[in-house]
């Protein structure tokens, strides 16, 4: 096997050997969407990454391609997205074909100061073996509900009303989504903190942001109080693990003191009929396996996983030092 820096000219044959794969993993699970199925759309996926300045590196047996991975660095944060990672399906051993990928990306992604590497990747679970023997662990899902009808779903509670919200409500979203944020830093999750807490105005400008961009805003209220928050937003967020065309549920909360009186499936449900309403096929999310409610919440709400993000922290020392193998 023989490692190389990715270049423009190697585009063509890594979109192919994505397309394979994205084939191989729909064929295998449904779910996953078959966007990046296609070698043209592959293709020009990888090079709006490239021209986006994401580098990467690929692997090959005899001349043919058999792996690719790539990344960009953000200060302290890698994005070694989904869309740019891929093993050859047949390959008898792809966590040998990963390592040899990683250990290359990583000094080059070292030397720029990225030392937090996040890599996403299919629900294949020949991938998900490569991924967790370099190191990685899983964060977060991404799991698609199909809207078909398929899937059947319990029935919402009398009690709880869902109205699809206007601008006017803003301020009420923004202040449950408040509640949601803050559950991410308590146990057994407990979130890293971010260096700037979001305040309630962040949290404001960022669903008039949303709005202005054709997101769709559920509330549901129980007796008279807004006790609930479902946010769809109008794409998905991960090309290969997100459909490109099924919308994504983003932040979404319900207020503690009312949880387990059916507040989350009614807004779950209003937003696939919602979906349904649009001529959507699916609606996708991503959500922490660190939380058990959330967890049991979607998975038990129709959503299969397609993929998931990962991370892996390389101490600081190495950016500084020459890496040899």
């Amino acid at each position: 096997m023989d490692v190389a820096p990715l270049d423009e000219v190697d585009l063509a044959a890594a979109a192919r050997l994505v397309a394979r794969q994205q084939r191989a993993a729909h064929a295998a699970r449904g779910a996953v969407p078959i966007d990046l199925g296609d070698d043209v759309r592959a293709e020009a996926h990888l090079r709006g990454l490239f021209a986006a300045g994401h580098q990467g590196r690929i692997a090959l047996d005899n001349g043919t391609t058999i792996g690719l991975l790539m990344g960009r660095v953000d200060g302290p944060a890698s994005d070694l997205p989904a869309a740019g990672f891929a093993v050859d399906p047949t390959h008898p051993d792809p966590t040998q074909v990963l390592s040899e990928l990683y250990g290359g990306l990583a000094t080059d992604l070292l030397a720029l100061g990225g030392t937090r590497h996040y890599l996403s990747h299919l629900d294949v679970p020949r991938l998900v073996r490569a991924v967790t023997d370099l190191g990685f662990g899983r964060i977060s899902y991404c799991a698609v509900r199909p809207v078909d009808g398929v899937i059947p779903q319990p029935p919402a509670s009398d009690e709880v009303t869902v109205r699809l919200a206007t601008t006017d409500d803003l301020e009420t979203i923004a202040r449950l989504c408040l509640v949601e944020i803050g559950y991410r830093y308590v146990p057994p999750i407990y979130t890293p903190p971010p260096t700037k807490p979001k305040s309630f105005e962040d949290v404001l400008e960022a669903h008039r942001r949303l709005d202005r961009d054709g997101a769709a805003h559920f509330l549901a209220t129980l007796g008279d109080e807004d006790v609930g928050v479902l946010t769809l937003e109008s794409r998905g967020n991960a090309p290969g693990l997100c459909p490109d065309d099924q919308p994504f549920i983003g932040e979404t909360a319900t207020v503690a003191a009312v949880r387990g009186r059916g507040v989350g499936t009614a807004l779950v449900e209003a937003a696939v009929r919602w979906s349904i309403d649009s001529d959507y096929s699916g609606v996708t999310v991503s959500f922490q396996p660190s939380n058990p409610v959330s967890r049991r919440f979607w998975l038990g709400s129709g959503f299969v996983p397609t993929g998931f993000w990962t991370v892996r922290t390389i101490h600081g020392s190495y950016a500084t030092q020459s890496v040899t193998t």
